[in-house]
């Protein structure tokens, strides 16, 4: 399935990303502007109530966002 097709917002529970404070912000614009630039997702490994997660990161706006849990797609 092309990436352009899928929608975050419908595979999962998706949450808006920001630097936090000044030090941070930096590394998460070079990381925004990479992701845009490939046009391509990340895969993210994540702390969520204490067990690790996987997540897909991916560009919205001029933030981040992560979809917790990365659907089984086929095709």
């Amino acid at each position: 399935m092309p990436y352009e097709s899928i929608d975050p917002v419908r595979i999962g529970v998706g949450y808006f990303l920001e630097a936090d404070g000044k030090v941070a912000e930096k590394p998460y614009v070079l990381l925004r502007r990479a992701l845009e630039r490939s046009g391509k997702a990340g895969v993210a490994k994540f702390a969520w109530h204490g067990r690790e997660r996987l997540g897909l990161l991916r560009t919205g706006g001029d933030h981040l966002f992560l979809t917790r849990g990365i659907p089984c797609v086929q095709g």
